[in-house]
């Protein structure tokens, strides 16, 4: 079996510009003849699929879009799949962005991504194999299975547009928890570690470390987003921080990666590997970076636990990271910073670039 998840219209619209942004985010289950046969061979690629799961996205922005097995023996059957707030801004109702699009819909109550009650701005759990009539079962380990009110789906929860995720290799002995980066606002990107069963990971009551006010445009009476306001480490109880987090003088959007599990790499052993979108959106300048869970620096001084993996920018668009079953790691960039024509480039991450080669410093 081969799963995708795509971005596509709500039934019985014709997608055009009314109809839009609103669309499906659709998880779906494709048989695939032979997995390990040549892509580029037509007659094996997939023929049929079945939907698992559909999940109604009010805005553009915002789809999360993390799909993967668990990787201890638990989980091995389990599919995680991650899921923004909803777009726009501030998870509110009727927000309106500097630029004045907008306004928000569809975030309800204290936001999609503090609610129980859907799957905005979750990460999700299920077992993809269709059971009892239903498109896929729930586990009966998930965190809120049997709590009243809240879907029995979700994993982890208070994200806003957690873009990527992964597991750390328990077959390639790591531990087999679950690593995500969140995509923040205008101000903090952040890493969350080891992603824990019924966790509130803050967004929209904190922004990494920050307290967050998303009334902005309330508050000041013209279009604006919500802004942080205070560092607050380890307050209010009951949320979970960071394990790292860098501001927008260093980047504007992180894209998670994996935890190193590969043997060409030993002193990335155990360490998560990811990157930042640019220094700007229209820049190209992405970023190749590793968290160091025990660097000592005073926050004052300088970003603690962030550091570039490379010697700084590597001149593309950083989109994503890939690993092979040895747990080796690639970097997925492009020139554009968005899908146009084929531009983009695989990069693997190797400790010394050979004589001749493409290699980005």
């Amino acid at each position: 079996m081969l799963y995708t998840l795509t971005s596509e219209r709500i039934p019985g619209t014709d997608g055009s510009a009314q109809n839009q942004p609103n669309h499906l985010g659709t998880l779906r289950e494709w048989r695939v003849p032979d997995p390990g046969a040549n892509p580029l061979d037509t007659t094996l690629r997939p023929t049929s699929s079945r939907v698992v799961l559909r999940v109604k996205e009010p805005q553009f922005n915002h789809d999360g879009g993390a799909i993967f097995f668990g990787t201890r023996a638990s989980d091995r059957d389990l599919l995680y799949l991650t899921l923004g707030d909803g777009g726009c801004a501030d998870d509110q109702n009727g927000q309106l962005g500097l630029a004045g699009e907008g306004p928000c819909i569809s975030h309800t109550g204290p936001g999609n991504a503090q609610k129980l009650s859907n799957l905005l701005g979750k990460i999700i759990r299920i077992d993809p194999r269709a059971s009892a009539g239903e498109p896929y079962t729930v586990p009966a380990s998930n965190p809120f299975v049997g709590t009243a009110g809240a879907r029995p789906e979700i994993f982890a929860f208070g994200f806003r547009n957690p873009f990527r995720a992964s597991s750390d290799r328990a077959d390639l002995g790591g531990t087999g928890a679950i690593w995500a980066a969140d995509v923040g606002q205008n101000h903090l990107e952040e890493v969350d570690a080891r992603v824990r069963a019924g966790g509130n990971y803050g967004w929209w009551v904190k922004e990494d470390t920050f307290r967050f006010n998303p009334a902005g445009f309330a508050l000041l009476g013209l279009p604006s987003d919500g802004f942080v306001w205070e560092n607050s480490p380890g307050r209010p109880a009951g949320l979970i921080d960071p394990v790292a987090q860098y501001d927008h003088d260093e980047g504007v959007a992180t894209i998670g990666g994996f935890v190193y599990r590969g043997a060409e790499l030993p002193r990335l052993q155990g360490r998560y590997v990811f990157g930042d979108y640019s220094d700007g959106f229209n820049s190209g300048n992405g970023r190749v970076l590793v968290v160091d869970e025990e660097d000592p620096a005073d926050p004052h001084q300088r970003t603690p636990n962030v550091f570039n993996l490379t010697n700084g920018h590597i001149n593309l668009f950083v989109l994503g990271f890939g690993e092979d079953a040895r747990g080796e790691l690639y970097v997925l960039a492009n020139h554009d910073g968005i899908p146009f024509e084929e531009e983009g480039v695989v990069m693997k991450v190797v400790r010394r670039c050979a004589d001749g080669a493409d290699c980005r410093n």
